[in-house]
């Protein structure tokens, strides 16, 4: 064998070693990408079920091209489907009464140059002409050089039986506190 034939026979084995080798480690690194995508679509389905099961909400919002992304959706709270809500009227004027000024103030803090997290305690009037208590957490995720949020997501839960709870164990706190003032002025009467 001359010699141009075996540098072209060991160029010719290099250039196989080298694409079997590309070969491998992109079999290698596509079964890893292919693994990372399933954990990530398992963990996400995994995210849903517990969304639906606790009737939360997500909302991931990007305030510049004011796009809304929906993880679950309970339908007893109204967030807008195509909007952000912190910029719906009809939203905002579900709001409690009572709430309006201190959601809309909290909101426009937190957007503008706020916490990059917040939580909220306020209630929503139902088309029924009853209020159902939501508690809404919000983190913000990126901001502009001026402070203004970009991106954030909140999550809305409805804590309506837990505030009904809270209000019975109120009211009888209050019921013992009167008969415990009326058996010691009773007492002391004796």
């Amino acid at each position: 064998m001359s010699y141009d034939e075996s540098m072209w026979l060991l160029v010719s084995m290099l250039f196989v070693a080298g694409t079997v080798t590309v070969l491998y480690y992109r079999g290698v690194w596509n079964a890893r990408e292919q693994s990372f995508i399933e954990q990530l679509e398992y963990k996400q389905e995994l995210l849903n079920i517990t969304f639906w099961a606790t009737g939360d909400s997500v909302v991931d919002t990007e305030l510049d091209s004011q796009q809304v992304c929906h993880v679950n959706i309970n339908p007893d709270i109204p967030v807008s489907e195509v909007r952000p809500h912190f910029f719906d009227e009809t939203f905002l004027n579900r709001i409690n009464k009572e709430d309006r000024a201190y959601v809309r103030s909290s909101y426009e803090t937190n957007i503008n140059s706020g916490n990059n997290s917040y939580e909220l305690h306020y209630r929503i009037d139902s088309e029924l002409n009853n209020s159902i208590w939501v508690v809404e957490k919000g983190i913000v995720l990126e901001r502009n050089k001026q402070g203004k949020a970009l991106r954030l997501i909140s999550n809305f839960r409805d804590v309506t039986s837990l505030k009904q709870e809270q209000s019975k164990l109120e009211q009888l706190a209050k019921e013992l506190e009167r008969r415990l003032r009326l058996a010691e002025a009773a007492q002391i009467a004796d």
